[in-house]
This record gives C-alpha cells, sequence and structure tokens, in this order.
C-alpha cells in the first residue's frame, strides 16, 4: 500500500495536480475544506487547508526550486505592484485601514487578496500545459462541475433558491471554461454534456456575467477551432453570428426562454437571468453598477493624474469597481492606468501563437475570456485570476521573443 501511494505521489502527478487545484480551489477542493470545518477535532485548521496543501504540491513537484529563480521582468512587476500598495497605505490612510483591517467577515485582504497575487503571478510564470495535464484538468473539472450539482440538489432540498448566488456561479466558471475548451477541440459527447451544465450551473444561480463570458467562449472557441486558415474562421463567425441573430429575432427564441423560465422556477432555482431577458432589460439592466461607474468617472476627473490608490474606490462606494478598467485608471490615474491595461493587452498578443494550436494558446483563451471579459462586469486587478494571467503572458511572450530572435 505504501508503495502504491509513493508511486502516485511523483513529481508529475503533484505538479498537475497543484494546477488541478488551482482552476477547481473554489469549488471541488472547497467542499474537502468544509469537510475538514466539519470534523470537530480539527476544524479549527481548516483555514491551513489551501496554504498546507499548496506548500505540499509545489513541493513535491520541485517546482519550489524554480520559484526561487525570479526573473528581472517578474522581479519588476511584484515590485511595481507592492510598492503601489506600500504608497498607498502610507498616502491614503482610509486605503491603508480597508488593506490592513479585519473587514465584517474577519478577513484581512492583504492576507487573502495581495500575498496570493505574488504566489499566483509565480504559478502562472511556471505553467506549462500539455495536452496531458490539460486533459487531465478538464476531467478534475468536470467532476467539480457534478459535486456543484450534487451539492445543489441536496441544499434544495430544504429550501429554494429565490435569489442569486454570484459567489458560486464564479467560483465554477474557470472549471466550465476548461470543460469547455475540452469539448471544443476533442469533440466527445461527455465534454459537451459537462460544459452545457456547467452553463446550466450559471443560469440557476441567477448570475450574467458567467452566462455572457461562457457564450463568448463557445463563440471564439468555435471559431479557433474549426479550421488553421483565417478565411475560414470569418466564414465561420459569420456564420454563427447570422444563426444566433436569426434565432434571437424568431419566435421560436422566446417559446424557449419562456419553457426555460418554468423550469427553472420549478425546480426552484431563481429566473432572475431569463425574467431579464423575456424583459429585454438583459444588457440595459447594470444592476446598479451604472452608479458606481458614474461616481468612479467624476471622480477620476477631479483627480485624473494621481488616482486614488490601491482599494480607492471602496472608499467611496463600499464596494469594487465592477471594471477592471475603471479600476485600473480610479487606482493608479488616467496614464499609469491605461499604460497597464495597453501592457496587458500587448503581452497578450506577444503570447499568442497564431502560426499553430498549441497548449498555451488554448490557456491563454480560456484565461483571457475569464480575466478581460470578466473585467467588464467584475473582478479586480489584484486577485489571483489576474496574477495568474499576468504570470502566464510572461512566461510565454518571452518564449515567443526568443522563438523569434533564433
Amino acid at each position: 500500500m505504501k508503495l502504491k501511494i509513493k508511486k502516485m505521489i511523483t513529481s508529475e502527478n503533484c505538479y498537475t495536480l497543484l494546477f488541478m487545484v488551482v482552476v477547481c480551489r473554489l469549488c471541488l477542493f472547497d467542499y474537502f475544506r468544509a469537510a475538514i470545518y466539519k470534523i470537530p477535532l480539527i476544524s479549527e485548521f481548516s483555514p491551513l487547508f489551501f496554504p498546507l496543501l499548496f506548500a505540499f504540491l509545489i513541493y513535491k513537484s520541485g517546482l519550489w526550486r524554480k520559484l526561487l529563480q525570479v526573473k528581472r521582468t517578474s522581479f519588476l512587476i511584484v515590485s511595481f505592484f507592492t510598492s503601489a500598495v506600500f504608497i498607498s497605505c502610507v498616502f491614503y490612510p482610509q486605503n491603508a485601514d480597508f488593506i490592513l483591517n479585519a473587514d465584517s467577515n474577519g478577513q484581512v485582504r492583504i492576507f487573502t487578496h495581495i500575498l496570493p497575487c505574488i504566489l499566483y503571478y509565480f504559478l502562472g510564470e511556471h505553467f506549462e500545459p500539455t495536452e496531458k495535464r490539460t486533459r487531465s484538468i478538464a476531467i478534475c473539472s468536470c467532476i467539480s462541475i457534478a459535486v456543484s450539482f450534487a451539492y445543489l440538489s441536496y441544499y434544495l432540498n430544504s429550501r429554494a433558491l429565490v435569489g442569486d448566488d454570484m459567489a458560486a456561479s464564479y467560483a465554477l466558471l474557470l472549471a466550465s471554461l476548461v470543460v469547455t475548451n475540452q469539448a471544443l477541440k476533442e469533440k466527445k459527447l461527455c465534454y459537451f454534456i459537462f460544459a452545457v451544465l456547467g452553463m446550466v450551473y450559471a443560469l440557476m444561480m441567477g448570475t450574467r456575467g458567467p452566462v455572457v463570458i461562457l457564450l463568448c467562449f463557445w463563440l471564439v472557441g468555435s471559431i479557433y477551432y474549426s479550421s488553421k486558415r483565417m478565411s475560414r474562421r470569418i466564414i465561420v463567425l459569420v456564420v454563427l453570428i447570422s444563426a444566433m441573430l436569426i434565432l434571437v429575432y424568431s419566435p421560436l427564441w422566446m417559446m424557449l426562454l419562456k419553457w426555460i423560465n418554468i423550469q427553472l422556477a420549478q425546480a426552484g432555482f431563481t429566473t432572475r437571468v431569463i425574467d431579464s431577458m423575456l424583459k429585454g432589460v438583459s444588457l440595459e439592466n447594470s444592476s446598479g453598477r451604472d452608479t458606481i461607474y458614474e461616481t468612479l468617472l467624476a471622480l477620476i476627473d477631479q483627480r485624473p493624474i494621481l488616482g486614488y490608490g490601491v482599494y480607492g474606490e471602496w472608499q467611496f462606494t463600499g464596494y469594487s469597481a465592477h471594471n477592471i478598467y475603471i479600476e485600473a485608471i480610479f487606482q493608479y490615474g488616467v496614464l499609469v492606468g491605461t499604460g497597464m491595461i495597453l501592457a496587458m493587452m500587448i503581452g497578450y498578443a506577444k503570447a499568442f501563437n497564431f502560426k499553430e494550436n498549441t497548449c498555451a494558446n488554448q490557456w491563454l483563451l480560456i484565461l483571457g475570456c475569464f480575466v478581460f471579459v470578466r473585467g467588464i462586469f467584475g473582478g479586480e486587478i489584484l486577485d489571483w485570476p489576474m496574477a495568474f494571467l499576468v504570470g502566464f503572458i510572461v512566461n510565454k511572450a518571452s518564449i515567443s521573443r526568443r522563438i523569434s530572435i533564433e
């Protein structure tokens, strides 16, 4: 038995499991943490579950040696953001209170968001996806979707989900994107089933953002995997958009929405997204975001150069900016904020290999939708998805540059 366990705990398996945890941490592996919390003797150690798991996997995979070798570009990027946090705490006392003091949930943002960003940045920088690793992560993501549905069924046995659950929907989003990518790539029925279930789960949670992000990825992925020739991809794009427009403007669309609405209501799920679509206000209704945007844009006019520091928007609205592009300009000023956005977009384009289909390209598409498209609706700059993507971009862009030089 011990020999079998030792054979399973290889550096390759630990490396793959590490990035399974990265993708499914907020869904599948969070259920393990919750289970530990229910055990009386060790419940107090449940907050240490993920730190210890990451430490173990990083050590056993041998990745810790690479993490100690910090590149100059990485040093500059991490130094920039840590300096921005330090300067914000010094010159904006309200921001310092928000960053350093515990919130109503007892969480201190510097420990829950800022410091983990450093770890996720370096994990992204050393993430080397292969077909085998991507398939393993996709299988783990399928299990995450199945477990989330099982838990939801158990939850609804005694109550109805009358409101939206944004946290649960976004927690499963990355896993749903990974499964959708695998479905479009391998054209296997099992992956398509779980990809559709991921979309259904987002609908049942009543959050429009994940639904829109998944639809965007279905469109982009269908075009990307349709052909290697750009002319054929353009034809596929035109056909898909035409088919969507025909469906949306046909009587069948309203009939389909009403049927879905009835099924969700009968099952006890929220019908918030479908109700908005039936009323024709799915895009117009911003759920209060317009007020936040107007407030932040007005404040940017008053201080366009210096900005208001890291997490400065919380002092004026009580919420995040719900848009990473406005957030960048509000926190860092127009010049620095715009430069950050342009640098990310240029780095993303350089990291993408337009000549051939690679695993890195697939993950750039997945993470691009997860961060850049999601950034229109919410998300934050100093959060693990952005940190992981920036690290991944830095690694792949440097590889592309070396190849072009050779």
